[in-house]
């Protein structure tokens, strides 16, 4: 190819158009390089904004869940402590002994009825 008809465009003889060839300048090579530079930054930017609203957003809900969960925690031990006490009362002796003598007609041994076993 002649120099010619590449920079005007025009036939090559056997009728086909020949194929432009632009030599980009240094400083053209330079704004591009540039461009793309600034491109790739503010792609960085923006992916790091969005990791920080990400992990902002997952903090505030693992806070919450675990306020959640510290609320359930005491909740259970008030209803522990209500339970010990619920169980103390059912199990005081007392009451086991007057539910023996009321509903099962127990009675307390006397000294005759007792037998000791030594080892």
């Amino acid at each position: 190819m002649s120099a010619k008809a590449v920079a005007s465009g025009k036939n090559n003889g056997n009728g086909r158009r020949a194929k432009s060839i632009v030599v980009a300048s240094p400083r053209m090579l330079s704004a591009v390089r540039m461009w793309l530079a600034c491109t790739v930054v503010v792609a960085l930017i923006l992916a790091s904004a969005i990791g920080v609203i990400f992990s902002t957003y997952k903090s505030r809900q693992l806070f919450s869940d675990v306020q959640l969960q510290y609320k359930e925690s005491r909740l259970l031990e008030e209803q522990w402590g209500r339970l010990l006490l619920e169980q103390s009362t059912w199990a005081s002796h007392s009451r086991v002994e007057r539910l023996a003598r009321s509903k099962l007609s127990m009675v307390a041994p006397g000294p005759a009825e007792m037998i000791v076993i030594r080892q």
